[in-house]
């Protein structure tokens, strides 16, 4: 891999909005070309979720995954704040990758020390490390992250982080924990023999308390996990994260943080496990009525008592639907606020009537008995434009709805 030189980062620039296609065929052959293309590629791939980072025009892709697989800029703040990184303390990355993770954490002082089997992914990572300032504070090795483990010679560290690989060989997605490479079940008992606190991410598609359990049978007693998070955006959730602790009490907690449009600001939802509160459900919402859409990392931790009692005047669709009402603004309720503006049984009238009032739409079903897509098809509407429509299922009779709404003003 060509260094990124002066020399490329002024030919990124002056072809930084050209069709990489037709570079590849004017530059065929060509390497250390073909590589300033793939840089072009990654730097739009990663854009939205890396704009700082990029703004620095030295930065460098090692492959074309790192920048899909890369972690946010967002993201990583989320994972420094739950490892409490300290200046001074000492932090180790098993999982390297392109290294926001680990260069987020020597941004705050920490020594970090990054692994990863990929020699080119680690001498990216070391360079990217000089050229943001952060050397003094990085080490980069080529290493199998599980022979390193067995082979530390006395090392030890304050935190331990591992994000294992969710796709196989053949680019297929893997959701069991132990089917992830490095599989950290088997190194867990290890890691905490070195450091006092473990942060794993896993694949959002698995259970938290399934995961929990899981480590925690695979901790062998040396710790146990004392958080579980559910991480993500407003749109999706990103991860699931267990923080295992050496030397920790049984029992542990189940919270979301979400990462807001607006730099460096989260919601954080705490679950209150003593909570027994059961949602009030509602049999019909009146046009004008608040509707909440809870965001998809708090979803994630089911817990639906917990969101009907943050306002008494909070009621829930369905009981499997998850989607609440209020007849005013509930400032506090974790995640997205919606105006209702019609409510109409699901029927082929219904549908005519919208689709010619509304060509545009943005469509979800929650509990419904077709998918959204199937929905937007049987509505022959486009999507975009600033109204929701929502197929459900409603009350305790189960009624199918559709609920136009709009966004509230705040």
């Amino acid at each position: 891999m060509k260094d990124m030189d002066a020399e490329m980062q002024e030919w990124i620039m002056q072809h930084e909005t050209d069709d990489p296609l037709r570079l590849r065929l004017r530059f065929h052959g060509n390497e250390g070309i073909n590589q300033a293309i793939m840089q072009i590629e990654c730097r739009r791939k990663a854009a939205s979720r890396l704009p700082v980072t990029l703004a620095n025009k030295a930065f460098m892709f090692p492959t074309s995954l790192s920048a899909e697989q890369a972690t946010s800029e967002p993201l990583a703040k989320i994972h420094a704040d739950i490892a409490g990184y300290t200046a001074g303390s000492r932090h180790l990355d098993l999982t390297c990758g392109l290294a926001i993770d680990s260069l987020e954490a020597a941004r705050r002082g920490a020594s970090v020390t990054a692994v990863d089997i990929d020699s080119e992914v680690i001498r990216a990572a070391a360079h990217n490390a000089q050229v943001l300032g952060l050397e003094a504070n990085f080490k980069g090795i080529n290493a199998d992250s599980s022979e390193f483990i067995a082979n530390t010679n006395g090392l030890i560290w304050d935190t331990i982080f591992i994000d294992p690989a969710r796709r196989g060989d053949g680019g297929e997605k893997i959701t069991a924990i132990t089917d992830c490479r490095p599989d950290v079940t088997s190194m867990l008992a290890p890691m905490l023999s070195l450091a006092p606190k473990i942060i794993i991410k896993a694949s959002p598609m698995l259970d938290m308390t399934a995961v929990a359990n899981e480590l925690n049978s695979a901790a062998h007693g040396k710790g146990t996990v004392t958080r579980m998070i559910a991480v993500g955006t407003t749109r999706e959730c990103k991860e699931i994260v267990a923080v295992i602790e050496r030397g920790a009490s049984a029992g542990y907690t189940i919270e979301s943080v979400t990462a807001l449009p607006s730099p460096d600001n989260y919601n954080i939802f705490k679950v209150d496990s003593e909570s027994k509160a059961a949602p009030t459900v509602t049999e019909s919402p009146r046009p004008g009525t608040y509707l909440y859409e809870p965001y998809p990392s708090v979803m994630k931790t089911s817990a639906w008592g917990n969101l009907a009692a943050i306002d008494p005047s909070l009621a829930q669709l369905h009981p499997n639907t998850h989607l609440f009402v209020s007849t005013q603004p509930v400032v506090a309720f974790p995640g997205t606020a919606m105006i209702i503006e019609r409510v109409v049984n699901f029927n082929d009238k219904n549908l005519k009537s919208i689709a010619k009032d509304f060509p545009k739409l943005n469509v979800a079903t929650r509990n419904f008995i077709i998918s959204a897509p199937e929905l937007t098809k049987r509505l022959r509407v486009k999507e975009g434009g600033d109204k929701r429509l929502y197929g459900v299922r409603m009350g305790v009779s189960g009624s199918l709805v559709l609920l136009l709404c709009s966004p509230t003003q705040s």
